[in-house]
């Protein structure tokens, strides 16, 4: 084949690649119910008037504690289910109330886990190049491109965790904005540098073979 038709010809590999899904929380409705639990604790804010108010509040719950443990003690039936909840509410007067600072700042940590998480999962799809431009694919679109004709790229091979990864550098040589084909095969390329899964977008990964295929094509028409 001339130089000419090989680098009209466009090389098409199976890959898979990683993508970000919004998932739910598994425990979305755990968090949200400890989240109204915790909006019904007393509080109390950090000043002069918030803090009587907070030696007031452990006063009612310390009476309320000991009303319940007598309770249980006079008691014919169900003394013991008193006496552990007196014990347990007068014991809650060495936590309660809050500093409202505090009990915000625990709402918003609980509303938090509540939202939808991103998770990475691999999915299949393909690489391509034609000369012009590489592009990654998934079954359902492209999620990679960086094109050879729009200014000037860089191609390279950097360390992966366990993977060399061929990096397609755009114009802004910003590792995010390139296209990143990696493979956990030997392979002949030196690479240059550490790349960190989490700074690539939607990296493909390749077998051995079909990574030197690409890697060599660049090269040899960039």
């Amino acid at each position: 084949m001339t130089d000419s038709k090989k680098k009209n010809e466009t090389l098409r590999v199976d890959a898979r690649v990683r993508r970000r899904e919004t998932v739910k929380s598994p425990a979305a409705v755990v968090w949200k119910i400890a989240s109204e639990v915790v909006a019904f604790v007393p509080t109390y804010r950090e000043s002069r008037e918030g803090r009587n108010k907070r030696n007031s509040i452990k006063l009612v719950i310390l009476v309320i504690g000991a009303g319940l443990l007598f309770a249980g003690g006079t008691a014919d039936t169900g003394a013991a289910l008193w006496l552990i909840l007196g014990a347990l509410i007068a014991a809650s007067a060495l936590v309660l109330p809050v500093e409202d600072l505090k009990k915000r700042t625990l709402r918003t940590k609980l509303r938090k886990k509540q939202e939808p998480q991103k998770k990475a999962v691999w999915v299949s799809g393909s690489v391509v190049y034609d000369g012009r431009k590489v592009e990654v694919h998934t079954d359902e679109k492209r999620v990679g491109h960086v094109s050879l004709k729009r200014g000037k790229h860089t191609v390279e091979a950097r360390r992966g965790d366990g993977e060399t990864c061929l990096g397609v550098l755009p114009m802004s040589q910003k590792v995010k904005d390139g296209v990143w084909i990696c493979t956990d095969d030997a392979v002949s390329a030196e690479t240059s540098a550490k790349v960190e899964a989490e700074e690539m977008k939607n990296p493909a990964r390749v077998d051995g073979a079909d990574w030197e295929k690409l890697w060599e094509r660049l090269n040899d028409e960039s």
